[in-house]
């Protein structure tokens, strides 16, 4: 069955429609042409919004809606543009500190990592920011740390085998 008024589908036994408020009979048809007389704009807007768009977007929706509370529409229109910098600055700081053994990739996602936190403190999630921005460095750090010590070990062999302990030692034979 579907509602004279708006077309929606309406379940067995439902006498009021979920969608505009329609209900059979002829006291509730009273109680409805009474409704949308005084309500005729904002049912309009609500009805356009329901029946209008098909993706749920909010591009029917007038900023005038009573249907939707002024929380509602705090949350609809709250900017959450920079609202995900400061966990991409934590994942890119875990990487940083697990991909240090690569040198390059602990290096520039530590380095991600820095920027994305500092440009992310602004948003509500500064505490998480701040988080990103200590794991870029310690995988930073890290990753200097294993130059340091491929450059040790290299240094190492170069004296062995170069600076008297390798084929100086058996030169003489």
């Amino acid at each position: 069955m579907t509602c004279p008024r708006c077309g929606s589908e309406l379940f067995d036994g439902s006498s009021p429609c979920p969608q505009c408020g329609y209900a059979d009979g002829p006291a509730a048809a009273e109680t409805f042409s009474r409704y949308a007389a005084q309500n005729e704009d904002a049912l309009n807007g609500y009805l356009s919004y329901t029946a209008g768009s098909s993706n749920g977007s909010s591009e029917n929706r007038s900023a005038e809606d009573p249907y939707i509370s002024s929380e509602d529409r705090s949350v609809r229109d709250r900017d959450t543009s920079g609202e995900w910098l400061p966990y991409a600055s934590v994942i890119c700081g875990a990487l940083s500190a697990y991909s240090s053994p690569m040198i390059l990739p602990g290096i520039l996602l530590g380095i991600t990592s820095v920027i994305l936190g500092i440009i992310g403190r602004s948003s509500p999630k500064k505490k998480l920011a701040v988080i990103g921005i200590i794991a870029g460095l310690i995988g930073l750090l890290l990753s200097v740390l294993v130059v340091l010590f491929y450059i040790g070990i290299f240094k190492l062999v170069y004296d062995f085998l170069f600076g008297g302990f390798g084929f100086r030692m058996f030169s003489g034979w």
